[in-house]
């Protein structure tokens, strides 16, 4: 799968930056699946501010 400029651009930002880090870096994405039509599914789909905070508070 070919990464997105802005997955292209937070690589090179990690490895330039690697040695500040406190904690590694962690890629939070939304299900691997086709957008769906239907309401339910579709916000079953993708990111909520829930899963940001939670992948947040791991780190």
């Amino acid at each position: 799968m070919p990464l997105s400029e802005k997955q292209t651009d937070s690589a090179s930002v990690v490895e330039d930056s690697f040695g500040y880090l406190d904690a590694l870096v962690e890629r939070i994405v939304g299900a691997d699946v086709p957008t769906p039509y239907a309401a339910n599914l579709e916000r079953s789909a993708f990111l909520h501010i829930e899963d940001i905070v939670c992948a947040a508070k791991r780190v």
